[in-house]
């Protein structure tokens, strides 16, 4: 089973497209589709803009990345206290992607990419 197979999944149950879920993560459909026909793992931060935009949890589209698994060192099962630790840990420009991958999902929470209604079409 390949890793985007609960993606798929989760898509067609919904009865929308993967270039509905690509526009509104600001990505090409085809980069979308070739990262999906390569099996290559999803960045952290697409993978919590799916999530997101599905209303899905992330392990439920991506389990092999969670629960009790790390991407890039940073673990998903993780308490308040042990996110600022790990936050302090880093260096300028890594809190500063971090930064930017946390307001990108918070735009996705206040709607500003557009919640326009699913296509009808399987993806």
């Amino acid at each position: 089973m390949g890793q985007w197979d609960k993606f798929k999944e989760e898509i067609r149950k919904q009865k929308t497209t993967q270039e509905w879920v690509a526009n509104r993560v600001g990505m090409s459909l085809n980069t979308l589709q070739g990262k999906i026909s390569k099996d290559r793992e999803p960045l952290l931060s697409e993978a919590l803009a799916f999530a997101s935009i599905l209303s899905t949890p992330v392990e439920r589209l991506f389990p092999e990345l969670a629960p009790n698994s790390t991407l890039e060192g940073i673990s998903w099962e993780m308490n308040h206290q042990d996110l600022l630790r790990n936050l302090r840990s880093l260096t300028p420009e890594h809190l500063q992607a971090v930064a930017i991958q946390v307001e990108a999902l918070a735009q996705l929470d206040r709607g500003s990419l557009g919640k326009s209604s699913h296509s009808t079409q399987a993806g």
